[in-house]
């Protein structure tokens, strides 16, 4: 059982597990298949936990307005073919990957092929984070929920695909 006085940083039996959106749950798992994806989340909030490995996982939520600039930019745009690309968005209340937080920073413009996201004015108004994500890796998806922030996710139920 989980020692909920623990940070889910801190917790030995689970991982921090952060749940995003579709188009941006399915982009991070085809970045962890190996295909261009999403290698950058995109906060308001710095992460200060770097070098912390996370699961990432899709929510129930999918943002209909972003999956069409999201095919456009990685099957259009980058190559990605369709049929990994739909496999990727039809994921909703699973986790799907593991990944480090490796680095963060200030988000730039340039980002923007690693984010999917850039908004001149409101990154002007306040400035985003960009929580740079490497040695992603695909894990068998299992049924999840979280909600904004952070959940914790028992490390029993985490399995790599091919490692």
């Amino acid at each position: 059982m989980a020692d909920s006085r623990l940070s889910v940083f801190d917790d030995p039996e689970c991982y921090p597990g952060l749940t995003l959106a579709q188009p941006y749950a399915g982009a991070v798992l085809l970045a962890a298949q190996g295909l261009p994806g999403k290698t950058i989340e995109t906060r308001k909030v710095r992460f200060t936990r770097v070098g912390a490995e996370i699961v990432v996982c899709a929510g129930l939520d999918a943002w209909e307005d972003d999956l069409w600039r999201v095919y456009n930019g990685l099957v259009r745009l980058h190559g990605v073919p369709a049929a990994p690309f739909d496999l990727a968005m039809s994921h909703s209340g699973v986790a799907l990957c593991l990944a480090v937080v490796a680095e963060c920073r200030l988000l730039v413009k340039a980002d923007y092929s690693r984010s999917l996201w850039w908004d001149e004015r409101e990154n002007a108004r306040k400035p985003r984070w960009a929580w740079v994500l490497d040695k992603l890796r695909p894990i068998k998806p299992f049924p999840w929920r979280g909600s904004q922030g952070f959940s914790r996710v028992p490390r029993k139920l985490v399995e790599v695909i091919g490692g």
